[in-house]
């Protein structure tokens, strides 16, 4: 059969739905357009009326209820689909929100431990400054006794040496 028989087949008023669904499945007719078919494009005697994609082809296709169905069924399904991979998305989504959430937790506590680490360590050092300037403030006293055992040791030293060995 080739395509102008087909055609005539298709747009036969006489025939059932079935029968047309049937001579088109026969003929495995392929079209490379993905476009949904609207009741606007379907015609008075039920033929899909041609886009100029699908005038190269030279066939007509069949706008018949189980058609039109099979496609509203198919759109139901991709919309399914899709409200389904959204869905699953925006759970991914959520959940990745509160791993963030949870790490900006994390951080604000680290930075806190940090600066409470640095305000310790600056007040320790504080301290241990402090320290050091009382400690320079109370060394010129022992200095001074330094000096006096220094002397005292000398005095000692000339005492010994003038009394002699035999002591």
């Amino acid at each position: 059969m080739d395509l102008n028989e087909n055609k005539d087949a298709v747009e036969s008023p006489a025939q059932t739905d079935n029968q047309m669904q049937e001579k088109y499945n026969e003929n495995e007719i392929e079209t490379s357009t993905t476009n949904v078919i609207t009741e606007e494009e379907v015609s008075d005697d039920g033929v899909v009326k041609k886009s100029p994609s699908q005038q190269t082809l030279g066939v007509d296709i069949p706008a018949t209820q189980s058609l039109l169905d099979d496609l509203n069924k198919d759109a139901s399904k991709l919309a399914d689909s899709i409200s389904h991979l959204s869905g699953g998305l925006t759970v991914n989504l959520h959940a990745l929100q509160h791993i963030c959430s949870q790490y900006i937790t994390v951080h604000e506590t680290a930075v806190a431990d940090v600066g409470q680490a640095v305000d310790r360590s600056v007040s320790a050092m504080s301290s241990l400054m402090i320290g050091c300037e009382q400690i320079s403030e109370n060394m010129p006293p022992v200095e001074q006794l330094m000096e006096q055992l220094t002397k005292v040791k000398e005095t000692l030293d000339i005492l010994e040496s003038t009394v002699g060995p035999d002591l």
